[in-house]
């Protein structure tokens, strides 16, 4: 995973996956990570490799840092 590791924001998601900035409403981004989490087996309340930093992003761990 090239960003294992590393916070990345929801603008930085919305640049790849729409071209455009995040514009602070749209919940997709939010959707993708939940979908992401249940396929992964992650607790959406305790998550182990896809985490919330509020105000941030959000941060892979990878299973090497689980």
């Amino acid at each position: 995973m090239g960003h294992a590791g590393t916070v990345v924001s929801r603008d930085d998601l919305s640049q790849v996956l729409y071209n455009t900035e995040y514009n602070g409403i749209d919940r997709s981004i939010d959707v993708y990570i939940s979908r992401i989490r249940q396929k992964l087996g992650d607790d959406p309340c305790d998550p182990v490799y896809l985490k919330t930093v509020r105000g941030a992003g959000y941060l892979f761990t990878g299973p090497d840092s689980a």
